[in-house]
């Protein structure tokens, strides 16, 4: 029996396994890094909405803007952002992520500033690589370390 292609096979296995559940877990937080706003509407582009007050709205409503009930007495109206940007011109020299700052602090509401996409991805690659390579290069290293101590017979 060859203890060392056994171990590698049990490593392949496992690493794969491993790098399932680490994609899985990380999965919602991919999303989440991927999605910057904490709503979205759901179109072409998933495009990122904007809250305004409802007593300031413009445009109408069910086409320029959603109203929202968020939790039992809490309404808002949502823009999708280049809707709100032509309803309010006066914002036109705002960065999108300023702008979306902006309203959210204006309402009270927290905005969310989640890691870029790219960057969370790099994190979970690191993981579900990373940890399994460490692994085996331990392997390979206490492999040749008690390779190291068997006795030699020259002959």
């Amino acid at each position: 029996m060859n203890w060392r292609r056994s171990f590698l096979r049990i490593w392949i296995i496992l690493s794969v396994l491993f790098a399932v559940g680490v994609v899985t877990l990380s999965m919602d937080d991919i999303k989440a890094a991927y999605h910057r706003y904490m709503f979205y509407v759901e179109d072409a582009k998933w495009a990122p909405i904007v809250p305004v007050e409802c007593s300031d709205v413009r445009g109408k409503d069910g086409v320029d803007f959603h109203r929202v009930a968020l939790g039992s007495d809490t309404v808002h109206c949502w823009y999708d952002i280049q809707k709100f940007r032509g309803q309010f011109p006066e914002y036109k020299d705002m960065t999108d992520d300023t702008l979306s700052d902006r309203l959210y602090a204006k309402l009270g509401m927290p905005t969310q500033h989640l890691p870029s996409f790219w960057e969370m991805l790099a994190v979970t690659a690191g993981k579900a690589i990373g940890i399994p390579l460490t692994v085996l290069a331990l392997g390979c290293a206490m492999t040749w370390a008690v390779a190291g101590f068997r006795s030699s017979t020259a002959g």
